[in-house]
């Protein structure tokens, strides 16, 4: 059966030994924090997806950016910072057959030159707090004690249990480690690009 926001709860505030109302408002928002860690650390496949729309196209949930396309003329964009773009052509309001992709904002995507065209954008999202019991994380299940060892740790510290917080955060490592091994595989093929030195 899979862990859901509730169970962790329950497993924090256990291991903590406190259950009272101001101390489980703050498990729920250690528990939060120590998912967004997680899912901060890695480019985790159950976070990746795309998205399609018009330019500029804003994305609510828009973490890191792994590729831009005109989804019209079918090429891809080239991630350009927007104070180098700037710095280099001034006005950002010009027209023309677009080459570049800036962030505009934290979560909206601006090409330059300005064009009317659809983006296909690929990105690793950022996942949505839990709030109800029900909900849960959207990792895989087999690796979400990692969210209660680093949640857990936060929590033995703010009881002041210095060594119970650290054998918790040395299981946080060791479940993340193996998270990485599991999910993050290496590819067996790697790509060979002729601009090799060793050639």
């Amino acid at each position: 059966m899979a862990r859901t926001f509730a169970d962790m709860q329950i497993e924090v505030l256990e291991r903590a030994g406190r259950d009272d109302g101001r101390f489980a408002a703050r498990v729920r928002r250690w528990l939060n924090d120590a998912m967004h860690e997680v899912d901060s650390d890695g480019r985790w496949e159950y976070l990746f997806t795309s998205t399609s729309g018009a330019a500029p196209l804003t994305i609510a949930d828009l973490d890191r950016v792994e590729s831009v396309a005109d989804t019209t003329a079918d090429y891809a964009l080239t991630q350009v910072d927007r104070d180098a773009l700037v710095d280099a052509f001034a006005d950002l309001t010009t027209t023309g057959t677009a080459l570049y992709w800036y962030r505009s904002a934290p979560t909206t995507i601006a090409v330059y030159p300005v064009s009317t065209l659809t983006l296909t954008v690929k990105y690793f999202k950022f996942g949505p707090d839990m709030a109800a019991g029900t909900d849960a994380p959207l990792m895989p299940d087999r690796f979400r004690q990692v969210i209660v060892e680093r949640a857990t740790a936060t929590a033995l510290r703010a009881t002041g249990d210095l060594n119970g917080a650290a054998a918790c955060m040395q299981e946080y490592d060791r479940v993340l480690q193996a998270m990485r091994e599991s999910v993050l595989s290496t590819p067996a093929y790697q790509l060979r690009t002729y601009a090799s030195e060793d050639d």
